[in-house]
């Protein structure tokens, strides 16, 4: 029995509204606008961010039923944030048990937001991976936190993911050994989970950082267990990643 995988993969982003003038401007950098003050800046803590500016005059948000004005560049600060949108994935075949089909795909997230940007992803399935005459099942780790190593046990058909890139969620950082590793590495092809109708955060950033932008790699993977009877057709997923900046 022969099925035919396929990932369709939707990339959906929330872009914040771009001021376009600016100031100055080079190879790696935008001021956006520039301010004379003697004092103020930014200040945080574990329960709020503060921008302030002394030296001003006139600065606030004034509103009215036919405007809305906003004076002073803390007020007219914006941030962008855009991703690019990669080719669907084709998994290939798998013909019968003990077998299992691989691909990944890459998206780059570039923000200009003070805060950085977060990065989720979800399926609109489940489990993720059907076809009209059966399914895969989403993968389940052995615990809360992703396997370090796949492994499908032999009457099971399962399709899982995995991340990488330099700013992946520690979910999917490991140890050496395990994942969901604070101030763990992202080591390729480790940290598998499964697949969920809800968001689920894959990558963050604290700051900024435009205009390189920074890429994480989503693997996917499907496997039939030794003993696996797995109906014949064409499986396919749909997933949305989305990139919201903070």
């Amino acid at each position: 029995m022969i099925q035919r995988l396929a990932i369709i993969i939707f990339c959906l982003y929330v872009a914040i509204p771009l001021a376009h003038a600016y100031v100055a401007a080079g190879t790696s950098y935008r001021l956006q606008f520039d301010s004379i003050n003697f004092g103020g800046g930014l200040s945080s803590s574990a329960t709020y961010n503060q921008e302030s500016t002394f030296g001003e005059l006139s600065s606030g948000e004034l509103t009215g039923t036919t405007y809305n004005i906003k004076a002073g560049y803390q007020q007219m600060t914006a941030s962008s944030i855009s991703i690019t949108s990669p080719s669907d994935i084709a998994l290939g075949s798998i013909s019968g048990s003990s077998e299992s089909a691989d691909g990944s795909a890459a998206w780059t997230v570039t923000t200009d937001s003070t805060g950085g940007y977060t990065l989720a992803i979800k399926a609109s399935t489940n489990p993720a991976l059907q076809a009209s005459g059966g399914n895969f099942t989403d993968y389940t780790p052995a615990s809360s936190a992703p396997d370090y190593t796949w492994s499908v046990s032999s009457s099971v058909a399962a399709f899982g993911y995995t991340v990488d890139g330099s700013d992946t969620a520690t979910r999917f950082l490991d140890n050496g050994t395990s994942c969901n590793s604070s101030g763990g590495s992202a080591t390729a092809s480790t940290c598998w989970d499964g697949l969920s109708t809800s968001n689920v955060t894959i990558a963050s950033a604290s700051s900024g950082n435009s205009p390189s932008g920074t890429a994480t790699t989503v693997s996917v993977k499907a496997e039939t267990g030794s003993s696996a009877n797995q109906a014949a057709g064409s499986y396919t997923a749909t997933l949305t990643v989305t990139a919201l900046a903070q």
